[in-house]
């Protein structure tokens, strides 16, 4: 497991700076877009210390907007996807207008055009209590 940890943002309501003198909000990007070119890329980035400046809600706002960029994890997964079958024959089914409840068997097997999917996604999730 690879942890990135960065201290103290202190981010601010968009265009305002900390202390009207640092730009903390373009430090803070900066620093995710740095966290995003990193091969591999952390799995967990731990941020601590003062999260926004002085807990304005348009601070908040500005923090949730630059965590959306920050992308964490790797998820890899194998899929093989069946296909359902209704009445173990079709794939389809037609149900009518005045009969929108119907009860049929549905049984799930291989079909040629089944995929079988290798994927890897990048993920991520935050926690804002405020």
């Amino acid at each position: 497991m690879l942890l990135a940890q960065i201290s103290d943002l202190h981010v601010r309501p968009t265009g305002e700076r900390y202390k009207d003198a640092v730009d903390s909000n373009r430090m803070f990007a900066d620093a995710v877009e740095h966290l995003n070119r990193l091969d591999p890329r952390p799995d967990l980035v731990l941020i601590t210390g003062d999260l926004v400046d002085e807990g304005l809600p348009a601070e908040y706002d500005s923090l949730r907007a630059l965590l959306g960029g920050l992308e964490l994890g790797t998820q890899r997964t194998d899929n093989f996807r069946n296909t359902g079958f209704f009445n173990n024959a079709a794939t389809s089914l037609v149900v009518p207008y005045d009969q929108t409840v119907i009860t049929t068997p549905v049984t799930f097997r291989q079909s040629a055009t089944d995929a079988n999917n290798h994927l890897k996604t990048n993920l991520g999730a935050a926690y804002l209590d405020g």
